[in-house]
């Protein structure tokens, strides 16, 4: 919650013409989930050590960094409320990627309450077409690709670096996925000309930079339980605590950056309610059918 809030004011104080540097916010967030997790590793005395493959960390860095990127250079078209909701969703493609990838089976009421889920965001998206004056098709574009290099980095997590004999440490995990993502997105941005851009406008207004680092900080704390909740209870139950994490987001959103109401967000967020509580309502009874003993089962 501090993490949306925050960086919502840095998205914020840009005004009505929105914020256009969100790969400055990418670059910065790395650079501090790097520093917080080698301290991190430092405090464990782990700093000189490394269970993952770099070949696993170089795919993981090309997902989460991606994924933060398009998610960040979506609010130049997008609502940051419809953000939250978007990212709600993540809990379909990453049932669908955990499928191809873990070999798991959802049932059809498990894909049903999915659904109710989609036309939450749905509605969500159509609020933002009639009352955002920015709002570009470019968006909706960005924030599906990061949904899907979201899902995709959170099932690699859990396969490459959890869900093994010998887990790795988190911290380790967040260390070498953001020291590998920095350079990508330093590279990527160099290529797109938007880094001096973003240097430039760091140098300009130099109050939005400890923002952004704050911003990252609770970032990190979010993404360090997240990292948690994936190595003991699997990404797709993850992605469910999430979601209601993020309804709550939404509220606070709408509270503190009043936006212009519309018939559309209320049913947008009555209808993402239903299905984060279905989705949680299904993998509750598995787990207790399972005997309540593991998280197997409701993965």
């Amino acid at each position: 919650l501090g993490f949306t809030a925050t960086q919502e004011s840095v998205f914020a104080s840009a005004g009505p013409g929105g914020f256009r540097h969100g790969g400055a916010v990418t670059l910065v967030t790395t650079l501090v989930y790097g520093i917080l997790a080698f301290l991190e590793r430092v405090k464990a005395n782990e700093h000189f050590t490394r269970k993952g493959a770099w070949r696993d960390y170089f795919v993981l860095a090309a997902l989460t960094s991606s994924g933060m990127y398009a998610t960040n250079a979506a609010l130049r078209y997008l609502n940051y409320t419809t953000r939250i909701v978007a990212k709600s969703s993540k809990v379909i493609p990453t049932m669908l990627i955990g499928t191809v990838l873990q070999g798991r089976r959802y049932g059809l009421n498990e894909y049903l309450a999915a659904l109710t889920l989609v036309l939450g965001i749905a509605l969500f998206t159509m609020g933002d077409v009639d009352t955002l004056p920015s709002f570009e098709v470019k968006g909706i574009i960005l924030i599906a690709v990061a949904l899907c290099l979201d899902s995709a980095s959170g099932n690699f997590e859990e396969r490459r670096f959890f869900n093994v004999p010998d887990p790795v440490h988190h911290a380790e995990v967040v260390y070498h996925a953001n020291l590998i993502g920095m350079g990508m997105t330093c590279v990527g941005m160099s290529f797109s000309g938007e880094l001096w851009v973003s240097i430039e406008h760091a140098v300009n207004n130099v109050a939005s930079v400890p923002l952004m680092a704050l911003a990252a900080l609770f970032g990190y704390l979010s993404v360090s339980f997240i990292l948690l909740l994936i190595r003991h209870y699997g990404a797709s139950n993850t992605e469910v605590v999430k979601s209601m994490r993020k309804m709550v987001s939404i509220a606070l959103s709408m509270m503190l950056y009043p936006k212009p109401w519309d018939w559309k967000y209320g049913a947008g967020a009555v209808s993402t309610t239903i299905g984060l509580y279905a989705l949680y309502s299904i993998k509750r009874r598995k787990y207790l059918a399972a005997g309540g003993g593991s998280m197997e089962a409701a993965k």
